[in-house]
């Protein structure tokens, strides 16, 4: 199990500790599919959008400040090199997780008592950790690639 793979594993476990809450969580998925990333006022009107078609006025209402933290999150972090997709949880005070990818998960925005994971699990099952060799004459570079990242690098010197 590499780093990153155990940072994520934390962090799942503790997205599933909030399974069956007393109080609602607000789950939002925006990815994009396309080699070059988008800039961040489409995402945030991509945001706008799903938040007027998937959630009730109560629901908009109820989530009007983590939807704000969301907005301002991503003028303020949004990186637009390689992230393909950005997910966040928030239930105001009690929880505020963010989770970045290196790939493609479907736009999502749901409410529910439990954080919606499933689309980042099936992922992590569906990207499987592989090993990358490149060698010339004098050296050789290991890579190992977990979704979408390198997660550790080694390189070999005249065989040692």
């Amino acid at each position: 199990m590499g780093i990153m793979d155990t940072g994520l594993e934390h962090k799942l476990q503790r997205l599933k500790s909030f399974a069956n809450s007393q109080f609602p969580i607000l789950s939002v998925y925006l990815g994009y599919i396309e080699e070059k990333s988008p800039h961040v006022s489409l995402l945030i009107s991509e945001l706008h959008s799903m938040i007027h078609q998937n959630l009730s006025q109560t629901e908009q209402q109820i989530f009007k400040d983590d939807l704000i933290k969301i907005e301002n999150y991503l003028r303020e972090f949004y990186d637009r090199k390689g992230k393909h997709s950005q997910v966040f949880f928030s239930a105001g005070k009690n929880l505020w997780e963010v989770l970045n990818f290196e790939f493609y998960l479907p736009q999502l925005i749901l409410v529910s008592y439990s954080p919606y994971i499933k689309l980042i699990t099936e992922a992590m099952q569906k990207y499987k950790r592989y090993l990358v060799l490149l060698v010339d004459q004098k050296k050789g570079r290991l890579f190992t690639i977990y979704l979408g990242k390198i997660e550790e690098e080694k390189q070999i010197y005249n065989g040692q």
